[in-house]
């Protein structure tokens, strides 16, 4: 059997807990490992994160549709929002991580994860979409 999920949403913080939920919930049914189901999670709440904050910004509404599928030993993960552009791997600048904290500026280092965590990222903006693919080895 393979995995899928998907969810199509509103762009509001209520809704990453049901995502979140959903992610554990496979873990806990053997559908995902446990290591694999925190980097997916982390990554996640990350970038959905990062967009419900800019539709709170911009006051409008945001629709977000998640795909994560299992195809060709990897795990992808698919979001798209009709937010406005961002492109979080382009406009966030990798945090310098060999500084002291107090010489570290604020932001970037979520989206650093997500560079670590995922096997491939990328990000594209098509049809008025901003579009983050992400894919997972499975072993």
């Amino acid at each position: 059997m393979t995995f899928s999920m998907t969810h199509k949403f509103e762009a509001r913080i209520n809704h990453l807990a049901e995502v979140m939920d959903d992610v554990e919930n496979s873990v806990a049914r053997g559908e995902l490992s446990a290591p694999l189901g925190r980097n997916v999670m982390l990554c996640l709440d990350e970038l959905l994160t990062n967009i419900i904050k800019c539709a709170e910004r911009e006051k409008g509404v945001v629709t977000v549709e998640l795909v994560v599928r299992e195809q060709s030993e990897k795990l992808t993960v698919l979001i798209k929002d009709d937010g406005p552009i961002f492109n979080p791997f382009g406009e966030v600048k990798d945090p310098d991580i060999e500084a002291d904290l107090d010489q570290r500026t604020v932001g970037g280092l979520g989206v650093y994860f997500v560079k670590q965590l995922s096997e491939t990222y990328c990000y594209s903006y098509k049809g008025r979409q901003n579009i983050v693919e992400l894919s997972f080895g499975l072993r």
